[in-house]
Formats: C-alpha cells, sequence, structure tokens
C-alpha cells in the first residue's frame, strides 16, 4: 500500500496538476478567437483526430476571424469561422478536411502540378518520420506502423482482441495461446502498452495461463502504432518495443453498441453530455466467461468470469484546450483442474487504472500534454500440485501495488526546418508481498533437474520504487531530402535493494529521401529498463531489485513504393543487451498457474544477449481489398558463460500474410503464419534407460503454421445497423507443438508434447445505433 507520507504527496502532486490544468483550462476558455489570422486558427485546430489543407489564395495571411464560434468539436469551429467568407469543409479522408468554396461542390482538392525535373513542396517537418523501425498500413507517416480501427475490426481476432493485430508484424512473436508478445527477440515483459498516452502495466486477462487476450476490446480502439525498436525519447521505461493504442473519440460514430458473442456480452454508449459546457464521454463494459478457451486447452474450469471496461469523460473549455478523465478497469475469476498433472488453482485479480490527460494548445506551433495517474493491482493465487512420481507442492500468493505517475511532454517548431520537444516522468510506486509455498520432488527428478528434495519459501515484503526522467529531442531538416533527429533521456531509479542510478539514453535518427518513392532510414539509440515495483519475483526468491538493464538498438530501413502502388520494405536491425536481467522460465510446460512448483522451473542469467535479423514486407491497398506479406529472418541469442543458447520463443524463418476484403455489405478476412519451430530442451536416455537432459533449447519443435479466417455481414436496420461476424482460429486444425507435460510412474519419467489451440470458431453479433 501507498505509505501516510507518500500518500499525502502523491494527493498534493495530483492536486496542484489538476489546478494547473484548470488554470490553463481557463485562460484558454477566456481567449476570444475574434481578430484572429483565420489561417492561424485552422493551423491551430489541428490534432491527430482533425486536419486541414488549405491554399493561400483561398485562406490569404489578411483575413481575420469575424465571429466566435459555437463551443463543439475541431470540425464544427471551423465551420463557423469559415462561413463568413463564403468557404466550407469538405470530408477528403477520415479525419483530414479541406477548405473549398461553399458553391464549388468540389470533392477534393487536386495535388498540384509539379514541372518535369522539379521537386515538390518539401513536407511539413513535423510530419516527416524519422525513426526506422515503422510499418504504414494507414494513411500518415508518424513513425510507426499504425492501425487503424477499421483494419483491426477486419482481421481475424480470437476473443476480438486488437493485440492479435500487432502479432501479425514483421518481427513480432506469439505463441498462439498467448496475447503477450516478443519483439524481434525481446522479452515479452520489456514491451511497452500505453493507452492513450498512460502506460497499462497489466494488460491481459489470467496473465497466470501466459494472458490469452488482452483487457482492452477492439471496439474501444481506434488506432494502434507499434513501433518494435529504435523508439524516439518520449517513450521510456521498456527496452523491447512499444504498443500506443488509442480510444475512440466520444463523438465518433457508431455511438451506441451492444454485442453478445459467444464468450462475453458488452456495451457501450457515447456522446455529448452537456453541450453548454463543453463536455463529452464514453462508456464501454463486457462481462463473459471462459469455459471457451480453458475447454481449448484441456483444462477443467469450474468459476471462469472476467470483466473489463473503459470510461472517460472530457471538457473542451475552448478549441485549443481539452482535460479528460479516464478509467480502465479489468477483473479476472477462476479456478483450474488439470488431471494429467494433478494441478489444481485458484486465481483472482483486479487491476484499476485512472488518470487526468490534459492538452493546451498556445497556437499553431506548441502544444503541451500532461498526465497524472494512479495504477491499482491487486491478485490472489494459491493451489497444490500432486503428480505422484513427480511433484508434491502447494503455494499462497497475495500482492497489491500501488503506483503514481505524472508525465508531461511539450512539443513545437523553432522555424521551418527545425523543432523539439522535451518533457519529464515522475512514478512512485509502493507495494506488498505475501507468499508460501512448499515443494517435494521425487528423487529421479531431482537428480534429473538438480533440485533439492524438499524446499520452502516464505516472504512478506514491502518494496517501493522512485524513478524520474527527463528527456528533449532536436529535429532539422538538411537541405530538402535530408532530416535528423538528436535526442537524449536521463532517468534516476531507485529501490528496495537499488541505489540511487542514474541512466543515460541517447538516440539518433536520420531519413534521407533518395527519390520522390525511396526513402532511407536509419536509427540508433541505447535504451535501459528497470523493473517495476509490481515485478518483483518473490516466487523465485527475489528479495529486491537488480540494476537496469540495458539494450543498444541499431536499424537500417529501405522503403520504395512501386509503379503498381505496392509498397516495399526491407529492414535490417541489431539489439544487443548487456548483463539482462536474470529471468525463470518452465523448460517443459509455461501453461501453469502454479509453475513454480514444477521441477523444470530454471534460472536464466545471461552475461549478454544478441538479437538481429532481417525483415522484407509488401502491401498494397485499394478501395475493396488490401494484402500484405512479409518474410523475417532473425537470430535470438542468450550468451552464458561463453556459450550462445537459443531463446525460447527464437523462430528462425517467418513468413506470414494477411488480406482483407469488403463488399457491399460483406467483409472477409484471412491471416495465415508459418514459422520454424520453437526451441525446446530434449529428455535423453541411456542404453538403461535412465533420463538426463539434452543441452538447453537446442532442440526444436517441427514448425508452426496457422490459418485465420474472418467472415462479416452488415444488415441495416431501422435504426442502425447490425453486424455478424465469424472467427476461425487455426481453421485447417494444425496439431501446432508448444511444449511438453512431465510424467512420473509407471512409465517411469518422461514427457509428453502438449499442443496449442485447436479449431477454434467464435460468432458474435453487434448492434450499433
Amino acid at each position: 500500500m501507498i505509505r501516510p507520507g507518500r500518500c499525502a504527496k502523491s494527493i498534493a502532486v495530483w492536486l496542484s496538476a489538476t489546478l494547473a490544468l484548470l488554470v490553463l483550462a481557463a485562460r484558454a476558455a477566456a481567449a476570444d478567437w475574434v481578430g484572429r489570422p483565420l489561417a492561424e486558427a485552422l493551423n491551430a485546430l489541428r490534432s491527430d483526430a482533425f486536419s486541414v489543407i488549405f491554399s493561400s489564395q483561398l485562406v490569404p495571411d489578411a483575413l481575420r476571424v469575424t465571429v466566435e464560434p459555437r463551443s463543439g468539436d475541431a470540425a464544427e469551429v471551423a465551420t463557423d469561422i469559415l462561413k463568413p467568407y463564403g468557404l466550407e469543409l469538405q470530408n477528403v479522408a477520415p479525419g483530414l478536411f479541406a477548405v473549398v468554396r461553399a458553391d464549388t461542390g468540389v470533392a477534393s482538392l487536386p495535388a498540384p502540378a509539379v514541372a518535369p525535373g522539379a521537386r515538390a513542396e518539401a513536407t511539413p517537418l513535423d510530419e516527416v518520420v524519422v525513426a526506422a523501425s515503422r510499418y504504414t498500413l494507414a494513411p500518415g507517416d508518424n513513425g510507426a506502423r499504425h492501425l487503424a480501427g477499421a483494419e483491426i475490426a477486419r482481421q481475424p481476432a480470437y476473443a476480438d482482441d486488437p493485440l492479435r493485430a500487432v502479432a501479425r508484424l514483421p518481427g513480432v512473436t506469439s505463441n498462439g495461446n498467448s496475447a503477450r508478445l516478443n519483439m524481434r527477440g525481446s522479452d515479452a515483459d520489456e514491451v511497452l502498452l500505453l493507452v492513450d498516452g498512460f502506460p497499462l502495466r497489466q494488460a491481459f486477462h489470467v496473465l497466470g495461463l501466459q494472458g490469452p487476450f488482452s483487457s482492452v476490446e477492439a471496439a474501444v480502439v481506434s488506432s494502434l502504432d507499434v513501433y518494435t525498436a529504435g523508439f524516439p525519447v518520449r517513450y521510456g521505461e521498456r527496452m523491447g518495443g512499444v504498443i500506443d493504442m488509442d480510444t475512440v473519440d466520444p463523438e465518433a460514430e457508431p455511438r451506441n453498441s451492444l454485442s453478445v458473442s459467444t464468450f462475453d456480452v458488452s456495451a457501450r454508449t457515447a456522446g455529448v453530455v452537456s453541450e453548454s459546457l463543453g463536455l463529452d464521454g464514453l462508456i464501454s463494459a463486457r462481462a463473459g466467461l471462459l469455459p471457451n478457451l480453458m475447454d481449448r486447452l484441456a483444462t477443467d474450469v469450474l468459476t471462469p468470469t472476467f470483466s473489463d471496461g473503459l470510461a472517460k469523460l472530457r471538457w473542451r473549455p475552448g478549441a485549443a484546450t481539452s482535460i479528460t478523465a479516464e478509467a480502465l478497469w479489468s477483473r479476472d475469476q477462476l479456478a483450474t483442474r488439470d488431471p494429467v498433472r494433478g494441478e489444481f488453482a485458484r486465481l483472482s485479480s483486479r487491476n484499476r487504472y485512472l488518470w487526468l490527460y490534459g492538452q493546451q494548445q498556445f497556437d499553431p506551433r506548441w502544444n503541451l500534454e500532461s498526465w497524472l495517474g494512479y495504477s491499482d493491482l491487486q491478485s490472489m493465487r494459491s493451489g497444490n500440485v500432486d503428480n505422484p512420481g513427480v511433484v508434491l507442492g502447494v503455494v499462497t500468493d497475495e500482492r497489491s501495488s500501488q503506483l503514481w505517475d505524472f508525465r508531461w511532454r511539450m512539443h513545437g517548431a523553432l522555424s521551418e526546418r527545425q523543432s523539439v520537444e522535451f518533457g519529464g516522468e515522475w512514478q512512485v510506486g509502493d507495494a506488498d508481498y505475501y507468499y508460501q509455498n512448499s515443494v517435494a520432488l521425487a528423487p529421479e527428478v531431482a537428480q534429473l533437474y538438480q533440485r533439492p528434495l524438499q524446499s520452502s519459501l516464505d516472504t512478506v515484503i514491502a518494496p517501493y520504487r522512485r524513478d524520474a526522467a527527463l528527456f528533449g529531442a532536436y529535429r532539422t531538416r538538411l537541405g530538402e531530402r535530408a532530416t535528423t533527429e538528436w535526442g537524449l533521456r536521463v532517468q534516476q531509479a531507485s529501490g528496495l535493494g537499488l541505489e540511487a542510478t542514474w541512466l543515460w539514453d541517447p538516440r539518433v535518427m536520420f531519413s534521407y529521401e533518395l527519390g520522390a518513392n525511396t526513402r532511407l532510414r536509419a536509427s540508433w539509440g541505447r535504451f535501459h529498463q528497470s523493473d517495476e515495483v509490481q515485478e518483483l519475483r518473490v516466487e523465485d526468491g527475489q528479495q529486491g531489485f537488480i540494476t537496469p538493464q540495458r539494450s543498444d538498438h541499431a536499424i537500417v530501413g529501405l522503403e520504395h513504393k512501386d509503379s503498381h502502388g505496392i509498397d516495399w520494405r526491407a529492414e535490417l536491425f541489431q539489439k544487443i543487451q548487456t548483463a539482462p536481467r536474470p529471468r525463470f522460465e518452465n523448460m517443459l510446460n509455461p501453461l501453469s498457474l502454479l509453475g513454480e512448483l514444477e521441477p523444470d522451473r530454471v534460472r536464466i542469467s545471461p552475461d549478454r544477449a544478441q538479437l538481429r535479423g532481417v525483415e522484407i514486407s509488401a502491401s498494397y491497398a485499394v478501395a475493396a481489398w488490401a494484402w500484405t506479406l512479409d518474410y523475417s529472418w532473425s537470430d535470438a541469442n542468450d550468451e552464458i558463460g561463453g556459450v550462445s543458447y537459443h531463446r525460447s520463443w527464437d523462430q528462425t524463418h517467418a513468413f506470414g500474410g494477411t488480406l482483407d476484403w469488403h463488399g457491399g455489405p460483406w467483409t472477409a478476412g484471412a491471416a495465415f503464419n508459418v514459422h520454424t519451430g520453437w526451441p525446446t530442451t530434449a529428455l535423453l536416455y541411456d542404453a538403461a534407460g535412465n533420463p538426463s537432459l539434452g543441452t538447453r533449447n537446442s532442440e526444436r519443435w517441427r514448425y508452426y503454421a496457422a490459418l485465420d479466417l474472418r467472415a462479416g455481414y452488415r444488415l441495416v436496420v431501422r435504426r442502425g445497423e447490425v453486424l455478424f461476424t465469424l472467427d476461425v482460429t487455426n481453421a485447417l486444425d494444425r496439431r501446432n507443438l508448444c511444449c511438453s507435460e512431465l510424467l512420473g510412474p509407471p512409465s517411469g519419467v518422461s514427457v509428453e508434447p502438449l499442443t496449442l489451440l485447436p479449431f477454434t470458431p467464435t460468432a458474435s453479433v453487434r448492434w450499433n445505433f
């Protein structure tokens, strides 16, 4: 729990930051639009959800705003201030508007003609992508592979999980059962997940069973930005990759929906709360059962329930200011019985996130964002294992963590060729752990894994963390083709067992236009990661936080769009990790709620790790259909005592693709993935039949292959529409081997292979109105 002194300080920070946001809001609310240059006012309305283009002929510098706009969204404000001049907005793409004459009926603005041999007008500096490791599926060029909500909805996704779409990107690995992701060889715990800019620290349901789906429903996601390496300095805390998720705008259609599927029910409502006060909001919730999932994993389930939800209330006192209060919560409760390994376990968890987000546009060039939030993470796990001839054990695990975060970011342009961004982060976290276990191994098994016959652990501990960071980046255009960005992130980490440590993370990015349709990008950066307060591994004997680990990323990428409209991309990457943190794995079977009781639990303490690879991808999209194809070669190795070992999620060769089609009321999607089998440690036998372990991860399961399908139909009804969707995971019902189960008498110590999800259909009906 938060200590009394820290609690008082946290509340003081909360109140101070809230007061500052309100002062900014009052300042903006008092500002008048009348008299401001019209072009400047239009630029001030720009945001991620609203972009406007116009020519200096239609909107010359001499024009001034002559009317005070009504309270509303950016499009309504722009409409009001344009109307006196006979101008209006014309929608040319989602979120993109053009200023046209009201009586022309022009649907879009044609691109200006460029004389042969002449260069078009340079892209605005803030729109140039400098970061490597980015892939684009949607219009825009923001430095990441951008997945729009419509694209996510059309892709096959078990449990309607948006992160399943991320798992299909080049360089991203998932075992099919789990929604947790490894990015370019990094551990799944090294991925930063943000929801509307705020960190989601435990983002998966049933985390004890590898987290089969996330706690954010796809229906509330408007877009996903994914960085698989080399991300900008504004992202810290994790060193493997970033998933930056934006939720839907309260004023976006559809406003209301009800949904029923084979595993859950959900509801959402959104819209204007008070037009006069500039308030709008959204609330979405779902609840369901998990027998479908557990049955596919051959596990008996007694009480499988889950629920989650999102709520936000936005106040816009002026066109340049907004303050949003958001809440996200999730809950799980289940009991499982596995008769094969003799395991009985209970699990319950509850996670709550509350935060304020403020945005202030000072002028067309400068923007301030800030976040102030609280995370409350609670979990309880207990059970026993009675596997005759192998292991007998019992465990009780209760833990709670509370964290406070304050974040801010300022970004703007110094000139047409120079821009900067800078900001800071502050975090305080406290936790309470109560943990007990007792394990007894069969003599043959104890000898096999070099473990004691009996062991026990009793831990009561209250760790704390105090972390702070400052960052800044400078971007400049060199000539007309080259853009470079230099950044530095400075962090201080401290906590139980960890003295205050300063961490310095420089980053350099470079972009060069080789031609009108060809671009070269390169980046190098240093990334540090330290465990947060809820990540202490007390179940494996950890009593304090270790020195932060470090990873250096180097990436070179080439992009080209050919004459047929196909986007091609090739990237080479290397991540060098020095002194990675120790991690604990079950060599045979990770699908256990009580994994630390199993004899195959091992501690892996690499001296360094090398993660490298090359990715080649192609994508194409027209009005009715789109496809992607990609191939990756990668090598993810730990070095221990001068010997290299494959990481458990290493996959040398991977080939995948997606196909989306929509015509009339019908939509269809397909996704396939084929890759080298995952490493495993073989169980060997001598001439007398005595077992021994082979070299760790020196063998591999057979290759993995899966085809997922989705079909949808849209029926227009008197009020709104009804969407019918059918998802099929592993449509070919292939037996993909992932792991194995350790068995005892009567046949002696042996292993039995286990498979991932078989053919699994999921149907849903959603009414949007």
